[in-house]
């Protein structure tokens, strides 16, 4: 793993990301295509997308953040949870962890399935970079 300074993110952040890939790893959190289909995963649904009563559906990025402010993955969050994990993910671009947050070298980004993300934080956390396209590819479905 690389140190935490060269990634440009904290302990807590780090601590974070590594229960989102275990909780995508274990099923907690499963992908989706539907907005309310919470607790769920899809990289290309936004924080602040969600009907909070319905449920949450987030990207890594917005799991990190409502784990890291002490929330739990669950079906309901509360609307502040959801609009800081929004802010934190929106925050993040023009920093390393943008290649994580943001894959804008994947064409659909309904590929990055749980697998996919898991893969990518481990790749992120060790490298400081993340090639959504290879890890598509051989963890894809």
């Amino acid at each position: 793993m690389m140190k935490l300074k060269d990634l440009g993110i904290t302990g807590k952040e780090r601590n974070a990301l590594l229960d989102v890939a275990a909780a995508l790893d274990s099923g907690t959190l499963k992908h989706t295509t539907e907005t309310n289909d919470g607790p769920a995963f899809n990289i290309d649904i936004t924080a602040d997308n969600n009907a909070y009563e319905c449920g949450t559906v987030c990207c890594i990025g917005g799991w990190a953040s409502i784990l890291m402010q002490g929330g739990t993955i669950q079906k309901e969050q509360s609307g502040d949870l959801i609009d800081k994990a929004d802010d934190y993910v929106r925050g993040k671009t023009g920093c390393p962890i943008e290649a994580l947050y943001y894959p804008s070298d994947v064409d659909d980004w309904s590929d990055i399935t749980p697998p996919v993300a898991v893969a990518a934080i481990h790749q992120f956390l060790a490298t400081g970079k993340v090639d959504y396209n290879e890890l598509i590819a051989e963890h894809g479905e």
